[in-house]
């Protein structure tokens, strides 16, 4: 892990602050205004955009995307784990997180981004732990069978 990396993962855990967003935006972050990110484990994330007035919960787990984007207003709520496999994904839409405008994931899913997530504009993840797959096996790299 890069020093860049482990500074982003040791201030996104960080309670939510304006010091917080400050900090994250000197690490690369783009954060818009009144954002509000609660302590989260952010760990190897290429790229970040928030926009005004949206709002990262308490105690999600962000890793391994290439891009994580929050519309204005848009939401992740508290307990999410959000990962993806870069080596499983696809090259138009792997491994990032895009949530549109006045968007929502509630609380406690599994989303695995390797193939890419967006949620359209006011729209929700919702329901009780549920789980998004967005990789499969390629039947092309399966092995012949004798």
């Amino acid at each position: 892990m890069s020093v860049r990396g482990a500074l982003v993962t040791i201030v996104a855990a960080l309670p939510a602050s304006e010091l917080k967003n400050s900090l994250l935006r000197r690490l690369g972050w783009a954060i818009g205004n009144g954002v509000r990110i609660g302590p989260c484990l952010v760990s190897r994330v290429d790229r970040v955009e928030i926009g005004d007035g949206a709002y990262i919960g308490s105690f999600n787990v962000i890793r391994d995307l290439a891009m994580l984007t929050l519309g204005e207003h848009a939401e992740i709520c508290h307990w999410n784990w959000v990962t993806a496999a870069k080596e499983l994904g696809d090259a138009g839409a792997a491994c990032l997180l895009d949530l549109k405008p006045h968007s929502n994931i509630t609380a406690r899913h599994y989303l695995d981004c390797s193939g890419g997530i967006r949620v359209g504009t006011h729209s929700a993840i919702g329901g009780v732990r549920s789980t998004l797959i967005t990789h499969g096996i390629s039947a092309a790299s399966w092995p012949a069978r004798t």
